[in-house]
C-alpha cells in the first residue's frame, strides 16, 4: 500500500541509469548542459525552444555563442510557437549574429514545442526544459522539469539530421 503523506518525491534527485548513453536529467542539470555546449562544442550546436528571453539569452549567453561562431562551429537555433507578441531584445541580439556569421542559422520555427539541444555528435538532450526561456535557478521556486540525455553518437547523428531537415524546410516555407 502507498502511503500519502502529501510530499512529493524529490525531482532534483539522481536517477540511477540503466544504459552508460542513456541518461535522466534532472532540473538543475540543463544550464550547465547548455554552457558545456556553449563553450566546449568543435563541430556543431543545436537549439530548439519554443521561446527567448532576456534573462537566458544575456550577454553572458550571447558572448559565449559569439566564440564558438568565431571558432568556426555551426550553430542552428529554432524558436517560436505561435504568434510574437512582442520581440524580447534576445531576438533582435540573435538576428544581428546571424545576419554577421555564415555558420549561423537562426530560424523561427513557429510552431514548435520541442525542447533540444545537441552537441556536436557527442549527446543530445530532449526535455521539458525550455533552454533558452527558463533559468532552471535553484534559488527560485521549484519548477520540476526533465529530461533525457542520449549520448549515443549514431543516435544523435540521425536525430541531429532530422532536426535539421526542419530548419531547412522552415526556411523554404519563408521564402
Amino acid at each position: 500500500m502507498i502511503e500519502k503523506t502529501g510530499a512529493r518525491p524529490d525531482a532534483t534527485a539522481a536517477v540511477e541509469d540503466v544504459d552508460p548513453g542513456v541518461k535522466m536529467v534532472p532540473v538543475y542539470d540543463h544550464p550547465p548542459l547548455l554552457r558545456e555546449a556553449l563553450e566546449s562544442a568543435v563541430r556543431r550546436v543545436i537549439i530548439v525552444s519554443p521561446w527567448i528571453t532576456d534573462s537566458v539569452v544575456d550577454k553572458t549567453f550571447l558572448h559565449r555563442l559569439s566564440h564558438r561562431l568565431t571558432e568556426g562551429v555551426r550553430v542552428h537555433i529554432g524558436y517560436g510557437l505561435g504568434p510574437e507578441e512582442r520581440i524580447p531584445e534576445a531576438i533582435k541580439q540573435l538576428e544581428k549574429l546571424a545576419a554577421t556569421h555564415s555558420n549561423f542559422q537562426f530560424v523561427r520555427l513557429g510552431d514548435t514545442h520541442a525542447k533540444i539541444l545537441i552537441k556536436d555528435d557527442e549527446w543530445l538532450v530532449t526535455t521539458s526544459f525550455n533552454w533558452l526561456s527558463f533559468r532552471g535557478d535553484p534559488k527560485r521556486t521549484f519548477r520540476e522539469e526533465w529530461g533525457t540525455r542520449v549520448a549515443i553518437p549514431e543516435q544523435v547523428a540521425a536525430y541531429a539530421k532530422t532536426i535539421l531537415q526542419r530548419f531547412e524546410a522552415a526556411v523554404r516555407s519563408e521564402k
